[in-house]
């Protein structure tokens, strides 16, 4: 029954996840282009993770929302809780069988459009 537990391939969905993930970029950045720039604003997880007031900051701006001094407290709670917290999980490309040169080459529309590095 063990064995059921444990896949032949160390990561078996890789390409259907990679196929999915693909298409999410690619079927968002379509819709978002269908309407004019100033509807959306793409803001990267990094940023989100690096600074959590600074983009929802903009996003607010971007969109001409005033931001309520009660949301304001709750969004500085939010960063301090950010701060704090230590992620015990540490992923690689290697890991999953991947390189950086294969990421470039899968997602080459969407890496640009995003304003993802590419190297």
């Amino acid at each position: 029954m063990a064995h059921l537990l444990r896949p032949l391939e160390a990561h078996p969905f890789r390409e259907s996840t990679l196929a999915m993930t693909k298409h999410w970029y690619a079927y968002t950045i379509r819709q978002l282009e269908q309407g004019p720039a100033s509807s959306y604003l793409v803001v990267k997880y990094d940023d989100l993770v690096k600074d959590l007031d600074g983009p929802i900051t903009c996003i607010y701006a971007g969109f001409d929302f005033q931001i309520t001094p009660q949301y304001a407290a709750a969004v500085q709670e939010e960063v301090e809780k950010a701060r704090r917290y230590e992620s015990r999980h540490e992923y690689s490309l290697a890991e999953m069988g991947l390189t950086r040169e294969q990421i470039a080459v899968a997602y080459r529309d969407v890496i640009p459009r995003l304003g993802f590095d590419a190297a």
